[in-house]
């Protein structure tokens, strides 16, 4: 018996092998990075006027273009328009841009400034990470605005 358990134990050590190891240690820099971008038809927003009713009610654009966000950090994003009026027009009846909002629902609108103002992420920034914003416009000029083809103006986007 204890001739066996003495072949048990020489065995066991025998056959037990002796590992050898390294380790190797591994590190990340992740910086904070964000992207904001547009896709589709950006400059299709025209508005075209041509009754009583749209310049009382307004004319509503939607899915204008889709706005991408992208970003490993907690963001929002501002919008804002190049003036306090629109370009063209007469000095007599100018465009307010706070005749035209902007929605991603196409329900609550935000009625531009030449300020930046928080348009997505209002009461708190937006979780990182990837989304498509749809872009909708309503603009409702009135009455108070000139007759005229060649109001413009540039909104700019900035996260």
């Amino acid at each position: 018996m204890k001739r066996i358990l003495l072949l048990v134990v020489f065995f066991t050590l025998v056959m037990t092998q002796t590992q050898a190891q390294v380790t190797s240690a591994v590190a990340a820099t992740i910086a904070a990075v964000s992207e904001i971008s547009g896709s589709g038809t950006k400059d299709a927003g025209v508005f075209n006027f041509t009754t009583v009713a749209q310049l009382t009610d307004g004319i509503t654009l939607s899915d204008v273009f889709t706005l991408t966000a992208k970003s490993n950090k907690p963001y929002y994003i501002s919008v804002k328009a190049s003036a306090a009026n629109f370009l063209g027009g007469t000095a007599d009846g100018p465009l307010s841009v706070s005749k035209l909002s902007v929605s991603t629902d196409g329900v609550t609108f935000l009625p531009l400034t030449a300020v930046d103002q928080k348009f997505i992420g209002t009461s708190a920034n937006v979780a990182r990470g990837s989304t498509d914003y749809p872009i909708h416009y309503k603009m409702v000029p009135g009455f108070n605005v000139a007759p005229a083809s060649d109001y413009t103006t540039t909104l700019t986007y900035t996260m």
